[in-house]
């Protein structure tokens, strides 16, 4: 045990963007701990009257703060390089990412599981951590515990569309529950998602304090996207009416049209072609990290795993493809094609 805390101390770094931050928070916290209130690709008059709909001007994006102890801006900017970016999901995406990589160095390797925020459709949420000799863990590079984080935040944001995918992830308020499921995968997500996991992880490692590297970093990565003014890109998403997304009062699953299922490898913004704003640039993917220096996977290190309920296995069974009592990892692929294989038939559908 000494020998594995002494590598430990030599091998994984310090890092000083724990400044400004409540220590005791970041120690007690659960994964996935909070969320921000935002955003639906699409216009609705419930979702706008909460707030949960609305755009963001790419150069007010002010400053970020820490799983929103303080409100930070939240909405959708239009990019010519990454799509629509949900500002919302990707801080949220930031700081999962920041809180695990703060962690990591005592978790990894310890055979010990960790609780994450439970949300509807689960029993509960957790990471398990296989036992692994002091040698695997001494071996990983600051990159390799960056790319485990990211892979494990966007892991648990992906998990979270798996879940709203069946209509089953919000059970309170009421008038939100038929929203769930044109919220799954939809088109901006997955793309904010991750660029938001990696975002966190970089601002972790920086020399300064969280807050103030993710701000920072945040600001000069929507430049490098290329974003369109606030009204332009509002009038872009007014112009995929009837082609991306279209209005329904009853918040029906097809409200939208257009979705992104990306979870492995490089995910693509979704654009929009043929915008004067934006020729000649061409599309700036994120990767989602597999390949670790060791050679391993990121997935040989943690098992994500999300223990159904009743509600959930009900819904498995009415799809006729997986019923699971625990989710992985390992199964998103399954549940994914399950799930665009009914979203698919529901748009197509009379």
């Amino acid at each position: 045990m000494l020998k594995l805390i002494l590598i430990l101390l030599v091998s994984l770094p310090a890092f000083s963007s724990y400044d400004g931050l409540d220590a005791q928070f970041l120690k007690t916290q659960k994964i996935a701990e909070t969320s921000r209130a935002c955003c639906n690709f699409v216009s609705h008059p419930v979702l706008d009257s909460l707030g949960l709909f609305q755009f963001l001007d790419a150069e007010k994006l002010g400053t970020h703060s820490y799983h929103q102890k303080e409100k930070d801006p939240m909405g959708l900017v239009y990019t010519c390089k990454g799509g629509f970016v949900d500002v919302a999901h990707l801080r949220d995406n930031a700081d999962w990412t920041a809180h695990i990589l703060f962690n990591l160095p005592k978790w990894i390797g310890s055979g010990k599981t960790i609780d994450a925020r439970n949300e509807g459709g689960f029993k509960s949420r957790r990471v398990y951590f296989p036992k692994m000799e002091p040698k695997k863990i001494s071996e990983l590079s600051s990159d390799d515990l960056a790319k485990i984080s990211v892979a494990m935040g966007f892991g648990f944001a992906t998990l979270h569309e798996i879940v709203t995918g069946f209509s089953i992830a919000v059970s309170f308020p009421v008038t939100l529950v038929m929203y769930e499921r044109a919220s799954s995968f939809s088109v901006e997500d997955q793309y904010s998602n991750l660029l938001g996991a990696h975002l966190g992880a970089e601002a972790a490692q920086a020399k300064g304090p969280y807050e103030d590297e993710m701000t920072k970093i945040l600001s000069r990565t929507i430049k490098k996207l290329s974003p369109l003014s606030l009204d332009e890109t509002k009038a872009v998403h007014e112009s995929l009416h009837h082609r991306w997304w279209k209005k329904d009062l009853l918040g029906r699953n097809r409200m939208v049209a257009k979705r992104n299922y990306g979870f492995k490898g490089e995910i693509f913004g979704d654009t929009v072609a043929g915008l004067s704003q934006c020729q000649n640039m061409e599309p700036l993917p994120v990767e989602v990290p597999d390949k670790l220096s060791n050679g391993m996977s990121v997935s040989d290190y943690f098992l994500i795993q999300g223990e159904v309920n009743r509600k959930f296995t009900r819904q498995m069974i009415k799809s006729k493809k997986m019923v699971k009592p625990i989710i992985t990892q390992k199964d998103y692929p399954g549940f994914i094609s399950t799930i665009k294989e009914m979203n698919d038939t529901e748009l197509h559908s009379p």
